[in-house]
């Protein structure tokens, strides 16, 4: 190739023609990252040689340089995609499949699946009459290649402009669905996998504008669904929910829903987990696009079926198809009939000798409460959320903690408060400091429900005995906590409440609790409105913290200082005569004779701050 006319760049300006020729040179180079970097660059090259050239000579040199290692030729692909915006308008985007032909033929499947979407990019851009003429028998060369991999790249290019083909041209219709029919019986399984993969889309995407080409669609899914290829028959469930939306009920009920309840008792378990994972989607496709009697037939199923999955004798298909417990709920049509199906198993899963099974159910248990209602969540849900409560698992205790929010929206605080209350109690001194932890993400949530007094009896002391946890993340997490309860309960609750508790704290031998004690004085401090930080309030604060000065431990005096400096705003509202003065008095002498760099820089700046001078 040679050089380049100057047309402009996006911004308005002149190309670099030098630049330009350095990166055509560099496509051919013998170091992969020149290459690589050349090929980055490829439509400001398309940029600068015009439509023309880039028909005439780029596209024909991309052709020749598509032997090259596979992070270049990903790169490639990328570009191509868009190269198709500098050939000349739509009328031309189909000089860019000759490169991507190549690409979607070679062993490296992420190049392969590049070259794919970039194929389809450049379809949606042609018209319709090019596709006929250029886009069909690009497709059905790769999809009669003698590699495999062409033809699994032909099998991702049907679904996109399947809808586009001119009614008219009904012979090129009938050759492009009898070509991916042949992929579908393809003798290389990977090939028959990524065919069942594309089927849903394809009905989606156009298959149902005409009854013959939809009943031919039906019956490869029928026999992809009996192949003798597990990871062919994986493929079966994400086919169905796209058959539900684009079938009529009749002919769910009569051809997909039988092949469905099918993949539940496969006998691999992969095919089974598959269903399982999906069944929440299966009822929402089932819920929305069939309706009337064939709808509540394919309900009434489903919902036999997916009790079989809770009872698997594999552990991942039960794991499974617990995780999908609460979207399964949300689209039962009949809840008395739906609790009676599901409530023996869901009991039995609840004592299951899988942790993970007992991990998933304890995740989405409680999302059944707003599908089954507060009386059977009364009868039925608590119990198992109680025995999962006190599972000897970590991970399952955790769950349930992490997802009591919908159940309290149904039973209301009183009885969650009966039944459940005491076991969150038990578990707030958890040997787990993670489910510690999640104890204290809920606090908040229940002390907004119980109310001051009811906090106070039942979970005060807890609260305040997590400010000295072993663990950092638990005082840190109790910190922000006890921010939150301030803000709630007011400030009469952190004076009478938790600044005596606090300052019990301060005072304790271990200097890593005297550090959070200053961390929990700035935090009440901080989130009380100043009007409402009564003079005792901050004088306690500031007692505390003037004692925390003359601290032994440096890093106990920094956070004083620190925490006085903070308070600084407060001070100037509050000026309390001779306190504030013997405040200043001791943080001059901290910055003047401290024997610790950082405390001597964090006192000046509190004193100044204290002074005003900031």
């Amino acid at each position: 190739m040679e050089g380049a006319a100057p047309p402009p760049d996006d911004g308005g300006g002149c190309v670099d023609l030098g630049e330009i020729a350095v990166l055509i040179d560099q496509l051919k180079n013998e170091d992969v990252r020149l290459r690589l970097e050349s090929n980055a660059n490829l439509l400001r090259i398309a940029r600068a040689l015009g439509p023309e050239r880039v028909r005439e000579e780029l596209v024909p040199f991309i052709c020749d340089l598509t032997d090259d290692s596979d992070d270049v030729l990903f790169e490639m692909a990328d570009q191509l995609g868009s190269l198709g915006a500098y050939v000349g308008g739509p009328a031309h985007a189909h000089v860019v499949l000759e490169p991507l032909e190549a690409l979607a033929a070679v062993e490296e499947a992420r190049v392969r699946d590049r070259a794919v979407r970039a194929a389809l990019e450049v379809a949606a851009a042609m018209p319709d009459e090019s596709l006929v003429s250029y886009y069909v028998p690009f497709v059905q060369r790769l999809g009669n290649h003698d590699w495999f991999t062409a033809r699994i790249s032909a099998c991702g290019l049907f679904a996109g402009p399947h809808g586009r083909l001119p009614g008219r041209k009904r012979v090129i219709q009938l050759r492009f669905n009898a070509l991916f029919a042949r992929l579908c019986r393809d003798d290389t399984p990977m090939v028959r996998r990524v065919a069942a993969g594309q089927l849903g889309a394809i009905a989606l995407a156009g298959g149902s504008s005409d009854g013959e080409p939809l009943g031919s669609l039906v019956s490869l899914f029928e026999a992809l669904a009996r192949d003798d290829q597990d990871s062919v028959r994986l493929q079966t469930v994400g086919n169905c929910a796209a058959l539900f939306r684009a079938l009529e009920p009749a002919r769910v009920r009569g051809t997909v829903l039988p092949v469905l309840l099918a993949t539940a008792t496969d006998r691999s378990w992969r095919v089974r987990w598959s269903a399982a994972a999906a069944f929440a989607e299966l009822a929402a496709a089932v819920d929305d696009d069939v309706g009337g009697d064939d709808g509540a037939h394919c309900a009434e199923a489903l919902r036999a079926t997916f009790v079989g999955l809770l009872n698997d004798v594999e552990p991942e298909v039960r794991c499974a198809a617990a995780g999908a417990l609460s979207g399964v709920a949300r689209r039962v049509r009949d809840e008395d009939a739906a609790l009676a199906a599901l409530a023996p198993s869901i009991e039995a899963l609840s004592r299951d000798g899988s942790q993970q099974v007992r991990a998933a159910l304890a995740s989405s248990v409680g999302d059944l409460a707003p599908a089954l209602g507060r009386d059977a969540t009364v009868a039925r849900v608590l119990p198992v959320l109680l025995a999962l409560l006190r599972d000897a698992n970590a991970e399952v205790r955790l769950n349930i903690i992490s997802n009591l929010g919908p159940v309290h929206a149904v039973v209301g605080v009183d009885l969650l408060s009966q039944s459940l209350l005491p076991a969150i109690v038990d578990l707030a001194d958890d040997a787990k400091w993670r489910v510690r932890g999640a104890i204290i993400e809920h606090v908040p949530l229940i002390a907004d429900q119980l109310g001051v007094a009811f906090f106070d009896d039942a979970l005060k002391a807890k609260c305040v005995g997590w400010l000295a946890d072993d663990v950092a993340a638990i005082r840190i997490a109790a910190t922000r906590n006890l921010r939150l309860l301030a803000a709630k309960f007011g400030e009469r609750w952190a004076r009478d409440v938790a600044l005596p508790k606090v300052a019990d704290l301060a005072r304790q031998r271990y200097y890593l609790r005297r550090i959070t004690a200053l961390r929990a004085l700035d935090a009440l401090c901080d989130v009380l409105a100043p009007e409402d930080v009564a003079a005792d309030v901050l004088a306690t604060v500031l007692d505390l913290c003037d004692d925390l000065c003359d601290d032994p431990v440096a890093n106990v005096r920094f956070n004083a200082a620190a925490t006085l400096r903070k308070l600084a705003p407060r001070l100037q509202r509050h000026r309390a005569g001779a306190e504030l003065a013997l405040l200043k008095t001791k943080l001059r002498s901290l910055a003047d004779d401290d024997g610790d760099v950082d405390v001597v820089a964090i006192a000046s700046e509190a004193a100044a701050a204290v002074d005003g001078d900031e």
